[in-house]
């Protein structure tokens, strides 16, 4: 008796599995459809393929291709797995093929909802130069990534178990016709992938693509830019320095947002003690790789970032190198746990910081968010920290990444302790824009909170401050991009800076003063090392000094602003005031536009081939950013690459 409930328990089990394992792969293939009909519907992609009669019937065009393009690789797998039936090692051959179909339909399922969700298909490059950081950042960004992971991995199984039972289950029907059968699949299967497009194909190919000229040409600038850097070892240094200098690097700032309504603090700050510099050209839009032209004036690496490679750092003299040899002790703060994440802990400390710090100066029970900690508690840890070294030279690098961060939304315990929630910009925050004009407001509140309440009674006397963005973050652009890893736009580069001077030495600038016109980061720490009195510096950027000060540069130069964007196509951005140009390195375009008329970027004045002519306008461009090295090869007027 007891035998046969289990008999019948063990059918009933062996049958619901059966069911969920087949219908894994219904699932899929069904929700692979639907995705795909959704991003051919954005596209218009099937529409550019039929003939004009055909477009009152565009929406079963595009599930008809969508059914093609999803369906024809399982119809392929079915058609291999009846050859593979004659043979001696079936199972083997079986299990291969449904493992890689299971993959690979998961991969694209996954790269499918990326592409609906996101609005933009994946780019690989995106992963490839961020491989370190990969889990973490999407630990932050799903709350729940470990148990969807688990999920996933519980589905592909699932899939790989149906597949060999569909594989098993049809092998009747493609007696005869297998060969046939096979041909007509692997027709099937290319021609519509290579006209409708596959989102594994398509974002891998990139990665195998040659290398363009514009690519060349930008790549020899920027390692001649490391060049450059690395000649300054034997600069002389001046004596009896004593001001500190505080460089506090916040979070995703866009130029747009600093004013007196969503950055109050920040501003009365800059209009009561220091000089606002309201354009600052970001040049990049990661943190790190804004860092490596702060900190170094170099060109922005369009490739992998300068800080992934020993080879292109050692030797560099950074800011914290130039100021290591002037006495100083230098710090490096990070509010994000892990210090090692975007490989910030080794290179900080190859360019110079004495100190590297995270989560090890903080305490239990301090308040953790995705991106980090609080920075109300992260500063009060700071200054904290920094008791110990009263009375020493330091400089003191902050940066903090909490608050204002993707996906921009804040948690209760972000303002628990801060009265002013009725106070912000946008208190029922509906939109991406509002939702990031509030959390720069909270990253703003507790800036003012820190410099009142730890900066001003023990560093403001005889310390410099410099509050700056690292880049910006799209509100509005023509893409509608909700993600620093689309477009060129100055919504993802440009951001803000304020120098507050030391209250001791403060009449040497121009307190209170507003300075329009568009500087660079490139030019960041050649200002912090005329401050200092570093003269001689043989690197791309030039100081702004002057300006701070209220005076007029002598001889300036007309200065190129460059930007980069590694990701979504790639893609290098020339700005000489008010006429920017974006080289999009992907489709080998060139877009012009007039951002004194156009600020916003939707109507470009002219859309063309990368030629010699636009070769040689880039080449000057970053020939303005003295000095360069005539090792740099100039290019003919036919774009070829002079010996």
């Amino acid at each position: 008796m007891k035998r046969g409930l289990q008999a019948r328990i063990s059918i009933i089990l062996t049958a619901f599995l059966n069911v969920l394992d087949v219908s894994a792969v219904i699932l899929l293939q069904m929700a692979n459809v639907r995705l795909l009909s959704w991003i051919y519907t954005r596209s218009k992609v099937v529409l550019h393929l039929n003939p004009q009669q055909l477009v009152t019937h565009s929406e079963y065009i595009i599930v008809l291709g969508a059914i093609l393009v999803s369906v024809s690789p399982l119809l392929v797998g079915l058609a291999l797995a009846r050859i593979f039936n004659n043979r001696s090692s079936t199972r083997f051959c079986w299990n291969i093929l449904a493992i890689v179909l299971s993959l690979y339909y998961a991969l694209n399922g996954i790269l499918l909802f990326y592409n609906v969700i996101r609005g933009f298909p994946f780019d690989f490059y995106l992963l490839w130069y961020n491989l370190h950081d990969a889990i973490d950042t999407l630990r932050a960004i799903f709350g729940y990534f470990d148990l969807l992971l688990v999920f996933a991995v519980l589905f592909v199984v699932l899939h790989f178990r149906g597949l060999i039972k569909i594989f098993d289950s049809l092998q009747w029907c493609l007696t005869r016709s297998a060969s046939a059968f096979l041909t007509a699949a692997v027709f099937t299967c290319v021609t519509s992938h290579v006209l409708l497009g596959n989102e594994i194909i398509n974002g891998v190919l990139p990665l195998f693509s040659d290398t363009s000229e514009v690519e060349r040409l930008y790549e020899r600038y920027y390692h001649d830019s490391l060049k450059q850097n690395k000649l300054n070892q034997a600069l002389p240094m001046p004596s009896e320095l004593r001001e500190n200098l505080f460089i506090i690097q916040l979070e995703s700032i866009n130029a747009k947002l600093v004013n007196e309504t969503i950055t109050p603090r920040w501003a009365r700050l800059a209009a009561e003690k220091g000089v606002m510099f309201p354009a600052i050209q970001g040049v990049a839009v990661l943190t790190m790789r804004a860092q490596e032209t702060i900190l170094c004036s170099i060109l922005p690496a369009l490739g992998l970032n300068t800080a992934s490679s020993a080879a292109l750092t050692d030797g560099l003299v950074c800011l914290p190198r130039l100021l290591q040899r002037l006495g100083y002790r230098n710090l490096f703060f990070h509010s994000f746990p892990d210090i090692h994440s975007s490989n910030a802990e080794l290179f900080m400390k190859r360019i110079g910081f004495d100190e590297r710090h995270a989560s090890d100066i903080m305490k239990p029970g301090d308040t953790l968010l995705d991106w980090g900690y609080a920075e109300d508690i992260f500063y009060q840890r700071v200054f904290e920290y920094l008791e110990r070294y009263r009375g020493k030279k330091l400089f003191v690098y902050i940066a903090v990444s909490s608050t204002n961060h993707y996906p921009f939304s804040y948690p209760e315990s972000a303002i628990a302790n801060v009265d002013f929630r009725k106070k912000l910009p946008f208190r029922n925050a509906t939109t991406l824009a509002e939702r990031i004009a509030n959390t720069t407001f909270l990253q703003d509140e507790m800036l003012g909170a820190m410099y009142d309440k730890w900066f001003k009674p023990r560093y403001a006397e005889d310390s410099h401050m410099i509050v700056l963005g690292d880049h910006s973050w799209p509100i509005e652009n023509r893409i509608n991009a909700k993600s620093n890893d689309q477009g060129a736009f100055q919504d993802n580069f440009l951001t803000s800076m304020a120098l507050l001077p030391a209250r001791g030495v403060k009449d040497r600038f121009s307190v209170g003063a507003r300075v329009d016109g568009l500087f660079s980061q490139l030019d960041f720490m050649p200002t912090i090392a005329d401050l200092f009195g570093v003269k001689g510096l043989t690197i791309y950027g030039k100081s702004f000094l002057h300006e701070a000060q209220g005076k007029l540069a002598k001889n300036r130069r007309p200065r190129c602003a460059v930007s980069v964007q590694p990701f979504g196509g790639r893609k290098i951005s020339i700005i000489e005031y008010p006429m920017k140009r974006v080289y999009n390195v992907a489709e080998q375009q060139v877009l012009l536009y007039d951002l004194e008329k156009d600020p916003g970027e939707n109507a470009p004045l002219k859309i063309g081939n990368i030629d010699s002519a636009e070769l040689s306008k880039l080449q000057d461009c970053v020939k303005s950013l003295p000095p360069h090295s005539e090792a740099v090869q100039p290019i003919r007027s036919n774009g070829e690459v002079l010996p």
